[in-house]
């Protein structure tokens, strides 16, 4: 079976990426963690099933799906949703590897992302903007499909629902829970909620 008949549709694929997070589970819970309706994830589970990478196993009294671990691209499926769960540190580990290549390296305090794909970095001190530009405009575009917006002085210069993270100066650089999430809907990968397991404090407000 190819890629095609696995990743064929959009239903599938946030389908998998839920089955990927919690496997053997109920399609209720699937539909849930993949924020679809019942319905559309109950037809996405028969077209998985049919395709051999999703097995039905009962469970007192009640069907389960899981990941059929012993397809050939399964190994290959798992790598591929770890990396995209990722994105969010990718995206501010590859800003801090970028403005290293400065003269002036400067503190990233801050990084802001729009739901227009535009990114702001909050930077102290903050360098000539063409120097920044040079510096990561190529990459955003080229490794993530972003632009870059430009930096500013500090954290509060970026709206609250952009940010990824914000941390005082000399900490280490990771997105917080909130922020991650607002990255993640962003990249169009659901938030996990499933059961209740998934963060807490994160609303459809908060999506960017």
């Amino acid at each position: 079976m190819n890629l095609e008949s696995i990743l064929g549709s959009k239903n599938r694929v946030r389908t998998l990426r839920a089955l990927f997070r919690k496997d053997g589970t109920s399609g209720r819970a699937v539909a849930a963690m993949a924020g679809m309706a019942p319905s559309a994830c109950k037809a996405a589970l028969e077209e998985l099933t049919e395709a051999g990478i999703v097995l039905r196993t009962p469970d007192r009294g009640r069907t389960c799906h899981e990941i059929n671990r012993t397809h050939r691209l399964v190994p290959v499926l798992a790598r591929l949703f770890a990396e995209e769960a990722n994105l969010a540190d990718r995206l501010t580990g590859s800003i801090r590897t970028y403005l290293r290549s400065l003269s002036s390296p400067p503190e990233l305090l801050c990084v802001g992302l729009s739901s227009q794909g535009k990114v702001r970095a909050a930077l102290s001190p903050v360098p000539p903007q063409d120097e920044v530009t040079a510096a990561l405009a190529g990459p955003l575009r080229y490794e993530f499909g972003l632009r870059w917006a430009g930096a500013v002085a500090a954290p509060r210069l970026i709206p609250p629902e952009q940010r990824l993270w914000a941390l005082p100066a000399g900490r280490e650089a990771r997105a917080d829970a909130t922020g991650q999430q607002r990255a993640l809907r962003f990249f169009g990968i659901h938030p996990a909620t499933d059961e209740g397991h998934g963060p807490s404090g994160t609303s459809a407000e908060d999506a960017v």
